[in-house]
């Protein structure tokens, strides 16, 4: 079955990597779901450029820019995934899902002050460093398959620098 790509929200999202080697955890702001620990990501505008767009939304999102972390890598296809029948986010978007592009990039200092107050109300609440596994794991199950993709493609990155 051919997917219609019109029904699928353009986005971006990113891992980010300490100069250690861990990839970045946001946890979601004023969420019921169990499972509130991802990367960031957000929608691209309309005729947006997508690395316009990922450092757009990681400044939002997080307060970070481009002089704060270094640009690794890049997916070389959009990632794809269906949002619930029953989910408020397909409502509100009017989507059937979200179409990514995932970037992988890397602090230049571990101690970065991350900003959660760029928006209002704010993406996240709190973040920690992790590993893949907990990333795959503690992630909503619909965006699961899109999680192993972005760890399988980004996962040569998760070493010290």
């Amino acid at each position: 079955m051919s997917r219609d790509i019109t029904r699928y929200r353009p986005c971006v999202g990113a891992v980010i990597f300490s100069p250690r080697g861990q990839v970045w955890l946001g946890h979601r702001y004023d969420t019921p779901l169990k499972h509130v620990w991802q990367f960031p990501q957000g929608g691209r505008d309309k005729n947006e450029d997508p690395l316009d767009a990922l450092w757009r939304e990681m400044w939002e999102e997080i307060g970070l820019t481009p002089k704060d972390a270094k640009l690794l890598d890049r997916t070389e296809r959009e990632l794809i995934y269906d949002f619930p029948a029953d989910s408020p986010t397909r409502q509100r978007f009017d989507y059937d899902g979200q179409r990514q592009l995932w970037f992988a990039l890397r602090l230049r200092d571990h101690d970065f002050p991350f900003d959660f107050s760029n928006e209002n109300p704010p993406e996240f609440e709190a973040w920690r460093w992790g590993s893949f596994h907990e990333a795959v794991t503690e992630i909503v199950p619909f965006k699961r398959r899109v999680y192993e993709a972005v760890a399988g493609r980004f996962f040569h990155h998760a070493v010290p620098s």
